[in-house]
């Protein structure tokens, strides 16, 4: 009789033969048991967990990340119909979010031998399309948060440059090193830091209405902004501006991460996702209208840079304070947002404890990876808007749009567990939409990204000039006898 064979586990890391699990993962560590009726090791796993709030300001930190300063462009390219752009790349990904947490629990419960918190983009794309579908989806979402990590450092480089001075790329090396610190951090702290990045955001926002108030309205009367055209619909920048918006949402791999760290994952993930969607996609449409409707065809591929007070403008002095402390805010919330995206790539690619590496192996692949990081940002950071439209067409299309589709489907069919019409009209709808736009949004990112066709962004210099002369009012027309109308005799 042949001896029975070991079952192997869907994905890494795995429980070791002879091994048990301390707890039951796929229970809530906090449901209807109380504080007092938890054994101690139960109590300190609660202490490393994140509850509903500090989930939902993981969330947010993730999906307004390196894309918060390019929204006002993106809007500059395809005018005010880029709200309807906005909210539809918002509305796909809060979508497929939430396929997301259904296929990692539907996977979770075909394999059992999976601890419930170890589940993560890897170990689904293999229960779902097997080794090779694993091996695939790991490559294109970590290469994805990866460029996502560069436009982090590239517009930390910026912001802190415009705030004191110091040179983009010694900001970028600084940026990086204290990144690469910071993801020795649980996740619970984490989740401060999340909480200190929403504050920014706000603050950011606060800043760019005050001085584009300023620069609309506080200067002379002879005086107007050299830039005031503002479009309704540009069709051909129309996809370059939806491949940045989807980039805006690159954040979605980091999910499962987030997931495995909550206290009630089954129950609080949907509404972690729900409140976080909605915080991100008002603030986006916020970021984006206002700042398109101040500096119109003159917005920069990096909006702080039109914060700046420009010769003429009033208040100089307290616009260029104002200017100096958004950069340093949203320098300060791209820094928060570091560990959450760097500590997925080196997990796809199996550098973390979690696949049983050594403390100094894992040291050292953090190292190797940041310096990686850091050379690349210094040498793209003058193609960080191409960067963005290839990473949106290709590679957050990919992950964000096509995978937890197709995912859900496919581990749906494993349980046999059918799909109303209208759920299998939506979701094939939206893979054959996914799979259209990342043909032709790729192609045309790669080819301004390969051969430097950047977008033109209006005036080199922001500034105002003189406001043109209003035409005289003309002289009222002669009468038939040859004498101005007025002056005739009253009849």
């Amino acid at each position: 009789m042949a001896s029975e064979q070991p079952t192997t586990t869907i994905g890494a890391p795995t429980i070791m033969e002879n091994e048990q699990p301390t707890i039951d993962e796929t229970a809530p560590l906090m449901g209807e048991r109380r504080n007092s009726e938890l054994t101690a090791l139960e109590r300190d796993e609660v202490a490393q967990r994140t509850n509903l709030p500090q989930t939902t300001f993981n969330m947010i930190n993730c999906f307004v990340g390196a894309g918060i300063l390019t929204v006002p462009f993106a809007f500059r390219l395809a005018g005010y119909s880029a709200c309807i752009l906005l909210c539809f790349v918002a509305g796909l990904n809060w979508y497929t979010s939430l396929l997301l947490g259904r296929a990692l629990d539907t996977a979770a419960s075909l394999h059992p031998e999976v601890p419930y918190r170890s589940w993560n983009m890897g170990t689904l794309a293999k229960a779902a399309f097997g080794p090779v579908g694993e091996h695939l989806i790991r490559v294109i979402f970590g290469l994805e948060l990866w460029f996502a990590l560069e436009t982090f450092l590239v517009l930390s480089g910026i912001s802190v440059n415009l705030l004191i001075g110091t040179p983009e790329s010694q900001v970028i090396i600084i940026a990086g090193t204290i990144g690469g610190l910071s993801m020795c951090l649980p996740m619970r702290t984490i989740s401060l830091t999340s909480s200190l990045a929403i504050i920014c955001m706000v603050g950011g926002l606060v800043a760019l209405i005050i001085c584009g108030m300023g620069r609309m309205y506080d200067h002379p009367e002879n005086l107007v902004p050299s830039a005031e055209v503002h479009r309704t619909f540009d069709l051909e920048r129309s996809p370059a501006s939806l491949g940045m918006f989807l980039y805006c949402f690159s954040g979605l791999p980091c999910l499962p991460g987030i997931r495995s760290a909550m206290q009630r994952p089954k129950e609080d993930f949907a509404k972690a996702v729900h409140y976080a969607f909605s915080y991100s996609t008002l603030y986006y449409l916020a970021i984006g209208m206002l700042g398109y409707m101040f500096f119109a065809n003159d917005t920069r591929r990096s909006f702080l840079k039109d914060l700046a007070p420009v010769p003429g403008e009033g208040h100089s002095n307290i616009y260029g304070y104002i200017s100096a402390a958004a950069a340093g805010l949203f320098a300060l919330k791209l820094q928060a947002g570091f560990p959450l995206y760097a500590a997925p790539i080196l997990d796809a690619f199996g550098l973390s404890e979690a696949y049983g590496l050594p403390t100094k192996q894992v040291a050292v692949s953090r190292v190797l990876f940041c310096a990686v990081s850091i050379m690349f940002a210094i040498f793209a950071r003058n193609q960080i808007d191409a960067v963005a439209e290839i990473m949106g067409a290709f590679l957050t299309n990919s992950t964000s749009v096509l995978f937890p589709i197709a995912a859900y489907c496919q581990i749906m069919a494993k349980k046999e567990l059918k799909m109303s019409k209208a759920q299998k009209f939506t979701n094939y709808g939206l893979m054959a939409f996914g799979v259209i736009y990342g043909v032709l949004g790729t192609y045309s990112a790669v080819n301004g990204f390969m051969y430097g066709r950047s977008i033109a962004v209006g005036q080199s210099e922001a500034m105002y000039v003189l406001k043109t002369p209003t035409a005289p009012i003309a002289a009222p027309a002669p009468s038939v006898f040859g004498s101005p109308a007025s002056q005739l005799p009253a009849p």
